[in-house]
């Protein structure tokens, strides 16, 4: 599980925090690594990201942001709100993705980074995370943010 734009307007800790109270609930951080062993011999890491504190939130309803996002037709992520966090999880992911020695390497994060829908390609994933995923030859990256199947 990982938080996503909405989430963050309202209290993600408090998300993170119920993975203590639900053992149907996995949730453990805002970015964390998964590892699943499949049959005898092959290993799966699945990297969680958030790309909210990567890339900043956008504008939204809630956040008084709505018509300013329509005006301006930008569907593009505001910027880190806490650049210090944001640094010490690009950090991470180059750290875990660089010590993987899985067989498949998957990342999730909330936002594309390639899209040809309404809110387009995530130019802070397409400037940092892309080039990590092809240097560490990642198998996928799956987001969530446009609720589309794009392939």
């Amino acid at each position: 599980m990982i938080a996503g734009n909405h989430d963050h307007f309202g209290n993600v800790s408090a998300q993170v925090a119920y993975t203590n109270h639900s053992h149907k609930w996995h949730f453990p951080n805002l970015y964390y690594k998964l590892t699943f062993n499949v049959g005898d011999s092959t290993t799966v890491d699945v990297l969680m990201i958030d790309t909210i504190v990567l890339c900043g939130n956008t504008a939204d309803i809630e956040n008084g942001g709505f018509f300013d996002m329509l005006w301006n037709k930008s569907h593009d992520p505001e910027g880190p709100t806490d650049p210090e966090k944001a640094e010490e999880q690009w950090q991470w992911i180059r750290e875990t993705l660089n010590s993987s020695r899985a067989d498949y390497l998957f990342v999730g994060g909330h936002y594309p980074i390639h899209s040809v829908a309404s809110h387009g390609p995530t130019h802070c994933l397409l400037e940092r995370l892309d080039p990590m995923l092809k240097a560490f030859n990642v198998s996928a990256y799956f987001a969530g943010h446009d609720h589309t199947l794009q392939v």
